[in-house]
């Protein structure tokens, strides 16, 4: 039993609810808004991602390190390309970590994108060349700035209204 401070007693109140169980159109309907939400959970890191792999070039070419690489004697092919596989390597680990995130979701949540195999290999697939696909186009936007923070940032804005019309 419970007591008041003055020794009276006290009431207690329990709540049960047993609530109707969903329909087939209302578990559909909590499924889709699921997925919809784990998109664009999915959008900060894919306006960020590309955006984050502009800084380095940009901050090497001002800096002058890239000169030095070629005055040294590394051809500007073996720079391009050791950088094109460096984040692709990157991006594969992104690619990975995404998924992840997906199936932490759950089946309910993200059940688009995993469940069947062939989402899952599709959605795999589909960031994984979106981040092969925007490298390059980064490279040459990276010759438009001169600072790296600056870059980044643009990028980034560039992204976010291309990324939420796709998803």
């Amino acid at each position: 039993d419970i007591y008041t401070e003055n020794g009276a007693k006290g009431w207690r109140y329990r709540a049960v609810n047993f609530p109707l169980p969903l329909t087939s159109q209302q578990a559909l309907e909590i499924r889709t808004i699921l997925s919809v939400f784990a998109s664009l959970f999915l959008l900060i890191p894919l306006c960020y991602a590309p955006a984050s792999f502009v800084t380095f070039v940009v901050k090497e070419r001002a800096t002058k390190s890239k000169h030095l690489q070629v005055v040294s004697g590394a051809s500007l092919t073996a720079y391009w390309i050791s950088t094109y596989i460096f984040d692709i390597i990157l991006f594969a680990i992104l690619t990975a970590m995404i998924m992840m995130v997906f199936l932490m979701y759950g089946k309910d949540s993200a059940m688009v994108f995993l469940f069947p195999d062939e989402a899952a290999l599709a959605t795999t697939l589909l960031v994984f060349v979106f981040g092969v696909s925007t490298l390059p186009l980064n490279y040459v936007y990276s010759f438009l700035f001169s600072n790296h923070s600056t870059a980044q940032i643009t990028i980034m804005v560039l992204y976010t209204p291309t990324q939420t019309r796709t998803n």
